[in-house]
């Protein structure tokens, strides 16, 4: 889906980035923070709400991320998560504490 989305967002006149007299298109490379990225696509961070009860990941978490990587995402800001174990405000929520 993520590909196939890809195919018709490049060929939208929403592509086109204005940059002086050069139009950039979404799909040029850029720097970002010094890291050279393949395009300019940025995936922002969400809460998918697929972590395990423990804020593990599950294969369902890692399909996202796997589909955004495979359907050329540049860079991806990765979800809502809780760094304390004991402070895990939402259930299935990522934590990021061990």
């Amino acid at each position: 889906m993520i590909a196939s989305f890809s195919r018709f967002i490049q060929n939208s006149p929403i592509t086109r980035i204005s940059s002086g007299n050069h139009m950039k298109t979404l799909f040029d490379k850029t720097t970002l923070a010094g890291i050279e990225m393949k395009n300019r696509f940025v995936r922002s961070a969400t809460w998918e709400r697929k972590a395990d009860e423990s804020g593990h990941m599950t294969g369902e978490l890692m399909k996202v991320y796997e589909d955004l990587a495979d359907g050329g995402t540049a860079a991806i800001i990765p979800g809502y998560a809780f760094v304390i174990k004991e402070d895990q405000p939402n259930a299935r929520m990522m934590g990021i504490y061990d």
